[in-house]
């Protein structure tokens, strides 16, 4: 399956982030423009410190990035990306290529378009290594499946 750019007319930034963070989130949304919105509101609320949100936003609904707050920006020149292939860990690729060429950070986390927060998450502010499943989310008698590694 060949990599195809999507013919998106969005609205982009004329500049790009800068700076250093303690984390960089990425996504891959392909949800419409009140779904981003959405968990904008959750991300908000929840998440604590200095950290960059890096969307690849995959919808026909044309987004503005202009109206984001400063901390959300989106991958320029998206790709078309289908379930199940390779082209959902290109989409995440391009994210931290993004990140990587505009921002310095120390953490990097992924979510889905469908994951939010429901408490506060203190962003690290050193190296970590964590991994976290969905089942201690439903499972209250499972221990946390966490670890750092530094």
């Amino acid at each position: 399956m060949p990599i195809e750019h999507l013919k998106r007319y969005n609205t982009y930034r004329t500049t790009v982030p800068t700076g250093h963070y303690d984390l960089v989130i990425v996504s891959l949304i392909h949800q419409p423009v009140s779904i981003l919105q959405s968990m904008r509101r959750n991300i908000e609320r929840y998440v604590k410190g200095k950290f960059l949100w890096v969307i690849h936003y995959n919808n026909e609904e044309p987004l503005d990035e202009t109206s984001l707050p400063d901390w959300i920006w989106i991958v320029r020149h998206p790709i078309w990306t289908d379930r199940s292939s390779r082209t959902l860990s290109h989409a995440i690729a391009k994210c931290l290529e993004f990140a990587l060429q505009n921002v310095s950070f120390i953490n990097a986390m992924m979510f889905s378009s469908g994951s939010c927060f429901f408490r506060e998450y203190v962003v690290p502010t050193k190296p970590e290594v964590k991994f976290i499943t969905h089942n201690q989310f439903f499972d209250e008698t499972k221990e946390p499946n966490l670890g750092s590694a530094f």
